[in-house]
């Protein structure tokens, strides 16, 4: 219920709905938490600690347009908080996350993360690190604990 108040602009109408808050698509807290246990569901297969510093040394610079649009993403988390703080919107920040969770999506999706190529492996599973590192990031500081299974 945080999620859904804080993800409302506050200056517009706001109409209560179990159904949506609780919706597995959408910008809602489940469909955030949902991709935070996706990411953890990789790591489990993978054998890796989503922190492994291994993946820094072994990653490649990203390629596909997947993961271009997904590092850009990534690297707009500072705007993200900057905006919601400054204007002291929050829902700036849950667009954001909802943004970077589609993103997320459309990566894991356009890209198989688990491949046997190691350089591709490796960013594949940084990429995924640092979706984990934001999203559950961004849930905290919007109040909300995360899930590792759902």
């Amino acid at each position: 219920m945080q999620y859904a108040d804080l993800s409302q602009n506050r200056s517009s109408n706001y109409v209560f709905s179990w159904d949506k808050m609780l919706a597995l698509d959408g910008n809602t807290a489940p469909y955030l938490l949902y991709a935070v246990a996706r990411i953890h569901s990789i790591f489990r297969k993978a054998g890796v600690a989503p922190d492994d510093r291994s993946l820094d040394a072994t990653a490649t610079p990203p390629e596909t347009a997947a993961e271009i649009g997904l590092a850009r993403k990534l690297a707009k988390f500072p705007d993200a908080i900057r905006l919601a703080s400054d204007s002291l919107r929050p829902h700036y920040l849950c667009l954001y996350l909802f943004e970077l969770a589609g993103d997320y999506s459309f990566f894991n999706n356009s890209d198989k993360v688990l491949v046997d190529e190691p350089a591709v492996r490796a960013r594949r599973l940084l990429l995924c690190a640092r979706t984990l590192l934001v999203l559950e990031t961004g849930l905290r500081l919007l109040g909300l604990r995360t899930l590792t299974r759902m």
